[in-house]
């Protein structure tokens, strides 16, 4: 079995805030779900095997796979599965708790076993977006070596308070930031993270590294507005409970496009690092059933913090807006933004950024706002493209030319519909 080991703090509250100081000193794990008590010898733990012990169902088990794999997205670590008594990460049901717990990196036979409650009626379905997969994503956080967010151990302290909550953490007791962590979750049945949240991803990769396996791919990322499912390249990754969409993305090094073309909503997506996108208040999580039906996320979609090694990063690419007036940011890559239908805003903010059109040059006129904007009009008869209004673009990106707007901004120049030489 591999061995814990202990690590120095970082000095950072919103990475510190997180970890235990364990972790496991490898690069791989074995999992299991054992059947009978006989995996885990005579005496263990605090009663589990004890009192109403039962394996995981099926639908848990494909679960638990689902979040393995979420960890295994983001740092380097790989999960695989092993023996039922042996695996360094056993999960099992049982009776001595009305809830969940697990043990952290320990050289126990114990350390890294994960147990959800046998008897309460807590853990049905077991979906992304819903308090089973939640307490997944939690429970094996503790078994990698993450604390709650409350906790101190040490050096390591709380999570500032400005991000105790799912929102930020699946570690966090509280549904949204200031909320009480006394009566449990407020959330409603199907508005849980259905990922690692920002600051779990930040502290793991501290603990475990990053993983950066897409590397030199370029992958198309899209949600369907009926489900809230993630499709990359057209691959599903699990349907949630309800239709919504409450998760944090890391690409992996992969050149990711947002495509949000399939959406009649008016979009606000942001491309920074850290920064949430808002592409449905229909689909946005539901944080306080019980007292403030109103309370909403703070988003649909974060992305990752940035992290860069080697000259590789995580940022965004690019991204597609749909049908509504859309607000499109970029971040200090040269992002390529494409507005689509409706009247939008392209804020291309750092890096050399192109927005793009769907049709020819001569179907547009463009001209410098006096702000320094500038202004394109689609000429077609419909205006498919609409009316949008761009901010720190760089270029054009029409179906038979690209168009440098630097040296345009130098002489002031309208322009109808020139492509330039």
């Amino acid at each position: 079995m591999p061995k814990p080991e202990k690590f120095s703090a970082t000095g950072d509250a919103y990475i510190d805030g997180l970890l235990s100081g364990l972790r496991w000193s490898t690069d791989s794990l074995t999992y299991s779900f054992p059947k009978t008590v006989v995996a885990y010898g005579a005496t263990y733990g605090y009663g589990e095997t004890a009192k109403g012990f039962s394996g995981m169902t099926t639908s848990q088990q494909g679960a638990v796979r689902s979040v393995l794999a979420a960890y295994a997205d983001v740092i380097a670590l790989d999960f695989k599965e092993g023996s039922e008594s042996g695996a360094d990460l056993r999960f099992a049901r049982t009776g001595a708790t009305s809830t969940a717990w697990a043990y952290s990196p320990h050289a126990s036979a114990e350390g890294g076993d994960v147990w959800i409650s046998s008897t309460s009626g807590y853990f049905g379905a077991s979906a992304k977006g819903g308090y089973t997969y939640l307490t997944l994503l939690h429970e094996t956080g503790h078994a990698l070596g993450l604390k709650h967010t409350d906790e101190r151990e040490g050096a390591f302290n709380a999570l500032p308070t400005d991000h105790d909550s799912i929102e930020y953490s699946v570690m966090s007791y509280r549904s949204f930031v200031g909320a009480s962590d006394n009566g449990g979750y407020r959330n409603g049945a199907w508005d849980y993270p259905q990922t690692l949240m920002l600051d779990d991803i930040r502290a793991l990769q501290h603990a475990y590294g990053a993983r950066f396996d897409q590397v030199g791919e370029q992958q198309v990322y899209r949600w369907s507005p009926t489900t809230g499912e993630l499709f990359i390249d057209g691959v599903g990754q699990g349907k949630p409970g309800a239709n919504r969409v409450f998760m944090t993305v890391w690409t992996g090094g992969a050149e990711v496009t947002y495509d949000f073309s399939n959406y009649q909503t008016d979009l606000m997506v942001d491309l920074a690092p850290g920064a949430w996108s808002t592409v449905s208040q229909a689909q946005l999580a539901r944080l306080d059933v019980r007292v403030d039906p109103a309370k909403l996320a703070v988003g649909n979609i974060a992305n990752a913090y940035l992290v860069s090694e080697g000259g590789v990063d995580n940022l965004i690419a690019a991204a597609v807006g749909g049908a509504g007036d859309d607000r499109l940011s970029g971040n200090t890559a040269d992002n390529r933004l494409t507005g689509g239908a409706g009247d939008d805003i392209l804020d291309g903010r750092d890096g050399f950024d192109t927005a793009v059109f769907s049709g020819v040059a001569a179907d547009y006129s463009w001209s410098r706002q006096d702000d320094g904007a500038w202004r394109i009009l689609d000429l077609r008869e419909g205006s498919p493209d609409g009316a949008d209004t761009l901010i720190d673009i760089e270029q054009l990106a029409f179906a038979d030319a690209l168009i440098d707007l630097a040296p345009v901004a130098l002489v002031g120049l309208a322009h109808m519909g020139e492509a330039l030489a």
